[in-house]
């Protein structure tokens, strides 16, 4: 089956993004016959084994830091094993230029990479069994280029209490939680949305298109500046990808809550990534201006 060519009208959905904290969920996106086709492909590569545990590898002064993520499994499509086994998310990943580039265009402001392999990324997920994802930014920073998030929920069968759910917080607003629901798609920046994926009690199915930005992580939005410190600069922080710079700090304690929820009370991956977190906050607030200003921020949560 190959990648549908006709899709509902979609420039109505695609202003949202400028209106709606960054996000946009649209219902029954593809053809009903396509979404259930990716949710058994998901399935069988499930079945031979061919999805792996979700390993992340951090940077530290030591070297290398691998942490892997309990009962979540996934394939990245550029993977020429993964390719063989599933050729339907294959022909996805080869021939979705024609969406990429009616994306480019009805949202000129992101300045996505109109088209070509190698500036989208295709990944596949399965969860069970608890499995979850701490708060993170999609775009971290450099190098990495990723400017929108395209998730595509694959669960017929979910319900409350299945968890799963993906919880958005726009930096110094209110969450919204989102339920992984059989053909929904959610579309979010990349780079500017902080979230979290709610543990997994049932089986959980996705995958995720993302797209590169033309312009992602310029020096203005990765390299927070002393004029920035003051409240006057919060709405900027708010609306751009600065804020990944003092996250971390402004929401510390509901970083350590979703680090545990992932990795588990007790466990060695738990501790390095706690002791991971803990090490980026202090040398953050070693700045005595960069403290004041994080104070301010976290006075400023609604929760």
């Amino acid at each position: 089956m190959c990648l549908p060519s006709a899709l509902k009208p979609l420039s109505l959905f695609f202003s949202l993004l400028q209106v709606n904290n960054g996000y946009v969920i649209i219902d029954d996106f593809w053809p009903a016959e396509y979404a259930q086709a990716m949710r058994d492909a998901i399935l069988a590569l499930h079945k031979v084994d061919g999805l792996a545990p979700n390993r992340v590898s951090l940077a530290t002064s030591a070297g290398p830091l691998v942490l892997t993520k309990p009962h979540v499994f996934e394939a990245d499509m550029h993977d020429k094993t993964a390719q063989a086994l599933c050729p339907l998310f294959a022909d996805f990943l080869d021939n979705a230029d024609a969406f990429q580039t009616a994306l480019a265009q009805r949202l000129p402001a992101l300045k996505l990479v109109p088209a070509g392999r190698q500036s989208r990324t295709v990944k596949l997920q399965f969860n069970e069994g608890g499995g979850a994802f701490p708060w993170h930014y999609d775009n971290p920073s450099r190098p990495n280029a990723r400017r929108l998030t395209i998730l595509t929920y694959l669960n017929p069968d979910w319900a409350p209490g299945d968890g799963g759910e993906l919880e958005l917080l726009p930096f110094l607003g209110e969450p919204t939680r989102i339920e992984p629901r059989m053909n929904r798609v959610l579309l979010f920046l990349a780079d500017e949305l902080l979230h979290k994926v709610i543990p997994a009690v049932q089986r959980r199915m996705v995958f995720t298109l993302w797209l590169d930005g033309e312009a992602t992580n310029t020096d203005d939005v990765v390299h927070l500046k002393v004029k920035h410190l003051n409240p006057d600069a919060i709405p900027l922080l708010t609306g751009s990808p600065l804020q990944r710079s003092v996250s971390r700090a402004v929401y510390s304690d509901l970083y350590e809550e979703s680090l545990r929820a992932c990795f588990g009370a007790d466990s060695a991956d738990l501790r390095k990534a706690l002791a991971l977190h803990r090490a980026h906050v202090k040398a953050l607030l070693q700045n005595q201006a960069l403290a004041d200003f994080v104070a301010e921020l976290k006075s400023r949560r609604p929760f």
